[in-house]
């Protein structure tokens, strides 16, 4: 993330006007379970705050009957967001969430990758029961991966970097325990 997208996110926090939000405040941890494919925790730390760590993992193993190749990838990523909440009118919360996320994945035959996500959204959460709480997220995105593989014979070799950004959306239930 570069240092103009950092500052501009500072500046956003603290010019914003929180106000105590008292409405659907839980002061236990919750389970979170979100898409795309992440399971985590909502950690409250005050009346306007809480952490969100989480994890996804995927597994996939394809075959094809023209060939008798069958390719196994894989793919891991590890996140933690921050919630900052805002004044609270009626049962929907609204939050900024910035997001850092760090990411591994490769398949069979071919080298890995590694990156980094870095996200910024807007969020609201509705409470359906007691017990469970309806969220939805939107915002930018911005990714940077590094690939570092093997030499192929000739010397060329299968690496690169790549840098990215676009828009980010999650949804997702959390369940109070």
């Amino acid at each position: 993330m570069t240092r103009t997208a950092r500052t501009a996110m500072t500046v956003l926090l603290l010019a914003l006007n929180w106000a105590p939000a008292a409405a659907q405040e839980s002061r236990r941890p919750s389970l979170t379970i979100s898409g795309p494919a992440a399971i985590g925790m909502l950690i409250p730390l005050g009346e306007r705050l809480a952490l969100r760590p989480d994890f996804g993992y995927s597994r996939v193993n394809s075959s094809s009957s023209i060939t008798t190749n069958s390719v196994e990838s894989w793919a891991f990523a590890v996140g933690v967001s921050t919630l900052h909440y805002r004044a609270t009118d009626g049962p929907v919360r609204t939050y900024l969430v910035p997001r850092l996320a760090y990411r591994r994945s490769g398949a069979s035959g071919l080298p890995g990758s590694s990156g980094l996500d870095a996200s910024f959204a807007f969020g609201a959460q509705g409470l359906i029961s007691e017990r469970f709480v309806l969220f939805g997220e939107s915002g930018v995105s911005f990714s940077y991966s590094e690939s570092r593989g093997r030499t192929l014979s000739g010397g060329m070799a299968l690496s690169g970097t790549s840098r990215s950004s676009g828009i980010v959306g999650r949804v997702g239930l959390t369940i109070r325990l």
